[in-house]
């Protein structure tokens, strides 16, 4: 009687009906939390589907993406975000797309193969933006200290008359921040105030292109190149 009880367990085990997600549904999960969460969904997905090979790669790749993502956002101006917006709608458009047909063969190929919901997915979508956002802010946050801290020292040298030790702090936070307009301009100005009107005039230059209707920069600009009037 325990044998075929225990048999009954194992062939209801064997029974059990296998569940995928819907690709669609990835995607849309991937247009409102990021490519991230919804390529580890794809990834998870392939194993769902019988493709275990694809899952570990795949969620490699994902992480390898998102980081350089997120690397060329700092690196590039605000005049190149349609270039994310482009690779975050293909993004989408090509998990559907790829996965698609895997999956309905999938439910094809045995009445017992479903849909799975996608409470789960969302859920922990939505906690890694909210994680993700809480730890970009923490980051800006960190960096506008650091960079706050540094413009008090530089300012400090400059007063004392020690402008070059002022400009080697400047410079190297220009490595790091180097979109930061009040780090641009007081490069200048102790650059101009050193009698080295040609380095100014490279980080006013630098500024202008990214603020051209900055009047102080272009002020500075012109005593760079004609001198005090």
């Amino acid at each position: 009687m325990l044998h075929l009880h225990r048999l009954k367990e194992i062939m209801q085990r064997n029974q059990e009906v296998k569940k995928a997600w819907n690709p669609i549904w990835i995607a849309v999960i991937g247009f409102f939390f990021t490519l991230l969460p919804a390529l580890v969904l794809m990834a998870f997905n392939y194993e769902r589907m019988g493709k275990a090979a694809y899952k570990w790669p795949l969620i490699i790749l994902s992480i390898l993406l998102f980081l350089g993502l997120a690397l060329l956002t700092t690196l590039l101006s605000g005049e190149y975000d349609w270039i994310f917006a482009v690779i975050h709608l293909g993004g989408c458009v090509a998990i559907a797309a790829i996965q698609k047909p895997m999956y309905e063969s999938f439910l094809d190929a045995s009445g017992s193969h479903q849909s799975e919901r996608f409470t789960l997915p969302v859920l922990y979508s939505f906690m890694f933006v909210i994680s993700f956002l809480g730890f970009f802010s923490a980051y800006q946050y960190w960096q506008y200290i650091k960079v706050k801290d540094a413009l008090h020292q530089a300012e400090q040298y400059f007063l004392e008359g020690r402008g070059q030790e002022a400009i080697n702090i400047l410079n190297q936070i220009n490595l790091s921040q180097p979109k930061d307009k009040t780090v641009l301009y007081n490069l200048s100005l102790i650059y101009l105030n050193e009698n080295k009107p040609d380095s100014a005039r490279i980080f006013l230059r630098q500024l202008l292109e990214q603020h051209p209707d900055d009047d102080d920069a272009r002020a500075l600009l012109y005593q760079a190149n004609f001198g005090e009037q």
